[in-house]
C-alpha cells in the first residue's frame, strides 16, 4: 500500500509553480516544463528523463498507473479536477500532469562529430514538432535554433512531436550566421533543407560531423 499526498489548496508553492509553467515566460524562470498526460510521462519515464513530481486527481488513486508511478519513488500529488484545470489552464480534465526539469543546453565541443539539426525561421508549430520527431527517430538527438523565442515545449509542439521533443537536447544560436560559423569552425558539413510538403530527413544525416540547417522556403521560391 502507498500513501499519496493531498492538496487541496491552489496557493501551495508547487501548484503555484506547475500553473507558471504553462507560458513560455514561466517555463524559461523556472527552467521546468509540464508532461502533459500518461503518454508524455510513459515517453519520459522510457528515456529515463527524471520527473520531480506527478499531479493526479483524487479521484484516480486506484489507477494501476498511479501504482507504477509510486513503485518508481515518484512524488506523486492529488489535487481537484478543478486544480488539475487550473494547472493545465483548459476546461477539460487531464488526469496526469508531471514536473520535469529543462535539460540543460547542449555544449558544441562535447558533442562533437555528433548529427545537429539547427531550426531557422520557421513558425509553424506542427512542422516544428514534425521535424523534431523526425530527428529523433533517426537517432538525431541534438537541435538547435536561431530563433530567440524558440520554445519546444510549447503545448502545439509537444502534441505535433507526440512526445519526442523530451527526448532531444536544444541549445539557442544568436543568429544562423554564428550557428555556421561555429560549426564550419568545427569541421562539419553544412548542408541546407527548406521544410515543404515532401520534407524527409536525407540519409547522410546518418553520418557523423553533419549539420542539417532546415527553415521555410521563401513563397514563390523553388527549393
Amino acid at each position: 500500500m502507498f500513501s499519496v499526498e493531498i492538496i487541496e489548496s491552489i496557493k501551495d508553492p508547487r501548484i503555484v509553480e506547475a500553473r507558471s509553467l504553462i507560458s513560455a515566460s514561466g517555463r524559461q524562470k523556472q527552467q521546468k516544463c509540464l508532461l502533459e498526460g500518461a503518454a508524455c510521462i510513459q515517453f519520459a519515464l522510457r528515456e529515463k528523463i527524471a520527473i520531480e513530481r506527478i499531479f493526479c486527481s483524487q479521484t484516480g488513486q486506484t489507477d494501476p498507473f498511479l501504482h507504477s508511478l509510486a513503485e518508481k519513488n515518484i512524488p506523486c500529488l492529488a489535487v481537484s479536477e478543478g486544480i488539475l484545470k487550473k494547472i493545465s489552464h483548459t476546461n477539460y480534465l487531464i488526469p496526469y500532469i508531471g514536473v520535469m526539469s529543462i535539460p540543460t543546453p547542449f555544449e558544441l565541443e562535447k558533442i562533437k562529430g555528433e548529427p545537429i539539426i539547427v531550426l531557422g525561421q520557421i513558425e509553424d508549430h506542427e512542422a516544428l514538432g514534425t521535424i523534431i520527431q523526425a530527428a529523433y527517430f533517426a537517432g538525431i538527438r541534438n537541435i538547435g535554433s536561431t530563433t530567440s523565442n524558440f520554445d519546444p515545449f510549447f503545448r502545439r509542439i509537444v502534441a505535433a512531436s507526440h512526445c519526442t521533443v523530451f527526448g532531444i537536447r536544444q541549445k539557442q544560436f544568436f543568429s544562423q550566421e554564428e550557428a555556421f560559423h561555429r560549426l564550419q569552425m568545427m569541421q562539419y558539413e553544412i548542408v541546407h533543407c527548406p521544410f515543404g510538403p515532401d520534407f524527409s530527413l536525407p540519409l547522410l544525416l546518418q553520418k557523423q560531423f553533419i549539420a542539417l540547417f532546415i527553415e521555410t522556403p521563401v513563397e514563390g521560391h523553388a527549393p
